[in-house]
């Protein structure tokens, strides 16, 4: 039985160990129903099984039962497994925040055709990301103004070299973007600037810019070891290009499979991936779709 069939039969409240897999808690489960997110022009998408209840939640009543796992026979809070425990969650939401962060890029590469690279070095070992910064903003502002002024999509990530050369900047543009390559080096001005053409190239322009995704991802996963401070964006987008994500619901799961497969002009969505894949997945069942 597939899973649209098990889905939407009368089995399929209980999968094949038993195991609960639709309703996982005793709510109104008319109200429940299959949400599609589309994030438009990326090929990718994702249903999930949404349940009902008005998601409000008592703060102290869930301090207190966290803190109760940290508290021994005597009502004492063991402090030491409390804070092993604190740096263990804090690593875990960095985790989170870097899955975000690289789905954000690769979204924002598929969507704005970005296959090419550039990289920008320093003459003098730079040290502080926030004079980086800067300097980058101020050359793309003035290569769009000598570019007649037009906003044009890319984004960019530092990167901390290794061997003491400071930082360095990669930069992701559009594929069939012309550049004038003397102009844009006398433009810098602070060091070399080396340009990946982007040999992954196979003709198909999104798996182009996912692949070039993966590559400045890497940069990503450095950071997570470096001086990241909570809430500095980890990539810098063109501003004014914001990524577009279409919501509908539906009754039954064949319905909003359907929808995928057949109702998104210029797509042709697949399932690439399900919960099922995990064990004990602690979100509601998820299934994630790719149009290449």
């Amino acid at each position: 039985m597939s899973t649209a069939d098990f889905l939407n039969s009368s089995e399929g409240l209980v999968d094949a160990e038993g195991v609960d897999r639709c309703f996982p808690c005793p709510k109104d489960v008319t109200t429940n129903r299959f949400l599609v997110c589309l994030s438009e022009g990326t090929g990718e998408a994702s249903i999930t099984y949404q349940g009902s209840g008005n998601g409000g939640r008592d703060q102290d009543a869930i301090h207190m039962a966290r803190l109760s796992r940290f508290t021994n026979a005597d009502g004492e809070v063991m402090i030491d497994a409390l804070l092993q425990d604190e740096v263990e969650r804090q690593f875990q939401n960095k985790l989170r925040a870097h899955g975000r962060a690289v789905k954000a890029v690769r979204q924002f590469c598929v969507r704005w055709g970005l296959t090419k690279m550039w990289t920008f070095t320093f003459k003098t070992a730079q040290w502080d990301k926030k004079q980086v910064k800067a300097y980058m903003n101020a050359f793309l502002m003035r290569w769009r103004v000598l570019n007649g002024g037009k906003p044009f999509p890319y984004l960019y990530i530092l990167e901390l070299h290794d061997g003491g050369h400071g930082y360095h900047v990669h930069v992701a543009v559009p594929g069939g973007m012309f550049t004038d390559f003397f102009q844009l080096r006398r433009v810098w001005g602070h060091g070399r600037i080396r340009f990946d053409e982007n040999n992954r190239h196979s003709g198909e322009s999104r798996n182009d810019a996912r692949r070039l995704a993966t590559y400045l991802s890497k940069y990503l996963a450095k950071d997570l070891n470096d001086d990241h401070c909570k809430g500095e964006h980890r990539y810098e987008p063109a501003q004014g290009f914001d990524l577009q994500t279409k919501r509908r619901w539906f009754a039954t799961f064949r319905d909003a499979e359907n929808f995928l497969r057949f109702g998104v002009d210029g797509e042709r969505f697949v399932q690439i991936w399900s919960d099922y894949e995990i064990d004990s997945w602690p979100g509601p069942p998820t299934w994630l779709y790719r149009s290449d």
